[in-house]
């Protein structure tokens, strides 16, 4: 006789994340700065091309990762320093 459950027999008890995101968040603004370095290489051939946006998106990536950064620090002050 196959077993039947309910959701109630699924509690979840805390938070289910165990770390924060910072290393991942740096790793992704670091790799957004590499990608903006490279592009400067290629910037008469973007502007050839009309893709010249694409410093703007590694812009917002890096922009975004650091607030990703500033927020996880933030977090970590307000919880007492320790990492959840």
């Amino acid at each position: 006789m196959p077993h039947s459950s309910s959701p109630a027999d699924h509690k979840v008890s805390g938070s289910l994340v165990t770390g924060d995101a910072l290393v991942p968040i740096i790793i992704g603004t670091a790799a957004w700065v590499i990608a903006a370095v490279i592009l400067i290489g290629f910037r008469d051939s973007l502007a050839a091309t009309g893709t010249t946006w694409w410093f703007g998106a590694c812009a917002v990536g890096v922009i975004s990762g650091l607030g990703g950064i500033g927020y996880v620090l933030y977090r970590r002050r307000r919880e007492g320093g320790a990492a959840r």
